[in-house]
């Protein structure tokens, strides 16, 4: 009796699996051309989907990136590695709103994710919604009082802050000098005349 061949099918899980390999093997355009593959297979496959958005990523393709965990985020909301990915991405195109955003969301949901207080924080930081900022880098600090990076970003919040206060006071002066100075009093007295 003959044993029957069974024919290799040109499946998302093959594609997904030579993929995989040629990461393993350091061939990331050749890991590419298979997971799009399996995108062109099956376009909602969860695992094609989250190695393109890793894979575009570490080659610099952050636009391709973003559009690839925007997909993924979609079918796996769940997963925070995914949302902190998009984060990242919308960070890296300078989405900085939508990269609060998604953040933000996370800390609604009370996602135990490390150290997403400080996250949050750069990105206030960005926006200069200092106080926003200050507030998050020493919820951080509460749960990481050594953490280096934490310690720097709270130091340049609250420096921030300090350059804004002395700013706003030094355009208050300005403001006070203009009203008194001699030559807008010169300039209202010929208009009376």
């Amino acid at each position: 009796m003959k044993k029957s061949k069974k024919s290799k099918k040109n499946t998302p899980r093959l594609h997904n699996r030579l993929g995989t390999l040629h990461i393993m093997k350091g061939n990331l355009s050749m890991a590419v051309n298979e997971f799009k593959m399996s995108l062109l297979i099956e376009p909602d496959n969860i695992i094609a989907l989250e190695k393109m958005a890793y894979l575009t990523t570490a080659m610099g393709d952050h636009k391709s990136a973003l559009e690839y965990y925007k997909k993924v985020s979609e079918l796996k909301p769940e997963d925070d590695d995914i949302m902190l990915g998009l984060a990242n991405c919308y960070e890296i195109n300078e989405d900085i709103e939508s990269a609060l955003s998604v953040l933000e969301k996370l800390k609604t949901e009370k996602r135990n994710i490390e150290k997403l207080d400080f996250y949050l924080s750069r990105l206030y930081l960005r926006l200069e919604k200092l106080d926003d900022a200050l507030k998050s880098v020493s919820a951080a600090k509460k749960l990481y009082p050594e953490d280096s990076e934490i310690l720097e970003l709270e130091t340049e919040i609250i420096e921030k802050k300090e350059e804004n206060t002395e700013d706003k006071a030094i355009n208050k002066k300005v403001k006070k000098t203009v009203k008194k100075s001699p030559a807008k009093k010169k300039t209202e007295n010929k208009k009376s005349e």
